[in-house]
């Protein structure tokens, strides 16, 4: 799985970051850290690693993006707009 970070840049448009191979994010104090866990399960335990971080402020929406059912190059998004 990977999720689709669009972040506030200082022109005003957005910055898209794409993390690949994160199951999982969590609020840690200021930022938002995105976990890749074990097994490809979205639970978050002491054998998740951490992937990447941002700071919460900056994210303005997280897109989840997974392989299509019908093509391997097509995917499917869900969003979360923060």
């Amino acid at each position: 799985m990977a999720y689709e970070v669009t972040l506030r840049s200082e022109r005003g448009e957005g910055q898209h970051v794409e993390v690949v191979r994160s199951d999982a994010y969590a609020q840690e104090g200021p930022l938002t850290t995105f976990f890749d866990g074990r097994d490809g399960r979205a639970v978050l335990d002491s054998w998740a690693r951490r992937v990447a971080s941002f700071r919460t402020a900056d994210i303005v929406a997280v897109r989840l993006v997974q392989p299509g059912p019908d093509a391997p190059g097509q995917r499917a998004a869900l969003s979360l707009a923060l």
